[in-house]
């Protein structure tokens, strides 16, 4: 399967005080230990993931114990967490750490129905220096290890906590130290939109909010949010509505969400009636994304040197209940943090008390600064945001492309059949050459790069009529390619049939109108009168091979590839599943310039484009694109 999915939730948390004085942190402290079932320092070994009983995936790590600290705890065991990798199928939430193997661990866990599982950042796995007759190396060492010695002082007055023992590892895993398969930092992901001149869709769910902030100002809150990062990026947003959502907005843009749809939409909102988010926590809200990502064909291109997933959605969810967010000011700043995680960016740092002031006054923080900034973005935001997001020089754009294949016992001749247009270009007009990662199995079939935009394929071997949709495609006629303008990549795309068909009339002679079609729609497998390629047999200004490539009926008038509704400067159209469109432009209706490419989404069968607010003196033309 070409892709897997994979969602990047992250956090913004409020601590107790701004202050830093010895009293308070021990008080915290104390709270953290009580909270936790078990503590100790340990080895961090091999982490791997799995599905849990639920359907959710997770990820295990093992830990080798060096210091218990409190309960009692078996020499090896498994500390669990939500997120992980499994096969092409991946989950990040990032409540919670990302182990990775270390020597020299604080780690805070507490008893769940899937084992032990780490406590959520910062306090659930602090690494120290990995050797404890070793010097810290690090500010953030240093205060691990300030803060090791604090729960040793707390632990050895009166904390039982509970027993570990049944979970004990007596066979160790054969190889230790190495991916933990969660994606974070290191597998970054990108919105493809900006790239494509188009707004990135925003719709918000303000039904219930923080009390004393009315309906107006979360809307006010969201559009100076998404501002902030417009005017440092890229990237355009659109809000386009608001409904009341049926579930929460990490499970609307989820994958596993059965009305999913990889179509770039952000869901934010501005309550937790769905209780996401523990009231006992100080996390204020979360946001994250959904995205596809491939190791050898990065889906979300690559832009300024570094190869990206394709974000597929976004998502925020705010708690309603926590005092902070009752302040408007303060929403903002949550709000517009967490749009940075639905872009792609990460925490500046989770280390308190930053000593980089740089990292630390940066909105992206882990801590809410509630220094009056609102919907504000600071110079780490903005040096950050332009990596995935440049402004200097946009990435190519490509779609993918699923289209119809037809084989037979000889060749097919007909040169529109089986040869593909490619959708794909660069917004600031550089030259865009193609590059081929993947080619298709040459005992299946070969191709032919006409141009840079079109492939014509030429079967080898004859495959009967078959039929399949995402994400299960036909791999042995898969081809993958990318555009790239010298500096660049556009994302991966693919170029793949959804459906295979068979011909073998006329005789000899194969026009590439398949037997299976011919007879669903003309009873017999033979042309006849205005039954061929060039002929339009119901007089709709389709050829026969038009609506054979469209998905549409040959037979009836009113069934071709149109225009479906203009409401305002909105046009909708139908067509087939996965298609593409091209959208041209025109001031006389002689000369047309090309405009955009527009996608339908996965398995609908309709789609729109919205038009300039002001088309007075503009004409536009729509095109399959074949």
């Amino acid at each position: 399967m070409f892709p897997f999915r994979s969602v990047f939730p992250a956090t913004l948390f409020l601590w107790a005080s701004l202050a830093h004085s010895a009293s308070v942190e021990d008080n915290h402290i104390n709270t953290l230990v009580s909270q936790s079932d078990a503590i100790a320092v340990v080895e961090v070994w091999t982490p791997s993931s799995y599905y849990s009983d639920d359907g959710k995936i997770r990820t295990q790590t093992l830990l080798h114990v060096i210091e218990p600290l409190k309960g009692t705890l078996p020499d090896y065991f498994y500390a669990t967490q939500p997120g992980g990798v499994v096969g092409e199928d991946g989950f990040y939430n990032s409540l919670y750490p990302i182990p990775k193997p270390h020597g020299r661990t604080l780690v805070m866990l507490k008893r769940t129905s899937d084992g032990p599982e780490f406590l959520p950042i910062p306090h659930g796995l602090t690494y120290l220096y990995s050797s404890s007759l070793g010097e810290p190396r690090t500010t953030a060492e240093a205060l691990g290890e300030m803060k090791l010695e604090s729960i040793r002082y707390i632990t050895q007055r009166s904390h039982p906590g509970a027993d570990f023992t049944d979970y004990a590892v007596l066979r160790l895993p054969r190889v230790a130290f190495n991916s933990t398969g969660l994606l974070g930092d290191t597998d970054p992901n990108r919105f493809l939109t900006p790239d494509r001149g188009q707004k990135i869709p925003v719709i918000y769910d303000a039904s219930t909010r923080p009390l004393g902030i009315t309906e107006a100002q979360c809307l006010e809150a969201l559009e100076e949010s998404l501002a902030a990062w417009e005017a440092a990026s890229s990237i355009q947003f659109e809000i386009v509505g608001t409904e009341i959502f049926t579930m929460s907005a990490d499970d609307l843009a989820s994958g596993s969400n059965p009305d999913f749809r990889r179509d770039g939409k952000v869901f934010v909102q501005f309550h937790d009636n769905f209780n996401v988010i523990s009231n006992l926590s100080t996390t204020l809200g979360i946001g994250g994304r959904n995205f596809s990502t491939n190791a050898t064909a990065p889906l979300g291109g690559n832009v300024s040197g570094l190869d990206f997933g394709r974000v597929n959605r976004g998502y925020v969810v705010l708690d309603h209940d926590k005092a902070t967010l009752q302040t408007l000011v303060d929403l903002k700043e949550v709000l517009t943090h967490e749009i940075g995680h639905v872009l792609g960016l990460a925490h500046s740092s989770e280390t308190e008390p930053e000593t980089d002031a740089t990292l630390e006054d940066a909105t992206m923080y882990f801590k809410i600064h509630s220094d009056g900034r609102g919907a504000a973005i600071r110079s780490w935001d903005e040096q950050t945001v332009v990596k995935p997001y440049p402004t200097d020089n946009l990435p190519p754009f490509a779609f993918d492309r699923y289209v119809h294949y037809v084989t037979g016992f000889s060749a097919i001749n007909n040169t529109d059949i089986n040869r593909y247009e490619l959708a794909g270009g660069d917004l600031d007009g550089d030259t865009v050459t193609l590059e081929i990662i993947t080619e298709p199995s040459a005992s299946t079939v070969t191709y032919t790069v006409v141009n840079d935009f079109e492939i014509a394929y030429t079967p080898v071997t004859a495959i009967g009529d078959s039929a399949t949709n995402p994400p299960s495609f036909f791999s042995s006629l898969r081809l993958i390619a990318r555009y790239s303008d010298g500096e660049d990549k556009s994302g991966a795309f693919v170029l793949s049939p959804k459906n295979i068909y068979f011909d073998s009339q006329p005789s000899g002679n194969l026009d590439g109108l398949p037997n299976s079609w011919m007879t669903t729609f003309f009873g017999t497998t033979v042309p006849g009168t205005n039954m061929g390629p060039d002929d339009d047999f119901d007089g709709d200004g389709e050829t026969n091979e038009d609506e054979f490539l469209g998905g549409t009926d040959p037979t009836d008038i009113n069934d071709h590839f149109k225009l479906s509704g203009v409401t305002g400067n909105l046009l909708t159209w139908t067509g087939s599943e996965y298609e593409v469109a091209k959208v041209s432009t025109s001031t006389d209706l002689v000369n047309f310039t090309f405009d955009s490419y527009i996608n339908i989404d996965d398995g609908s069968t309709e789609t729109d484009f919205d038009l300039p607010s002001t088309p007075t003196t503009t004409f536009y033309q729509l095109e399959r694109v074949d």
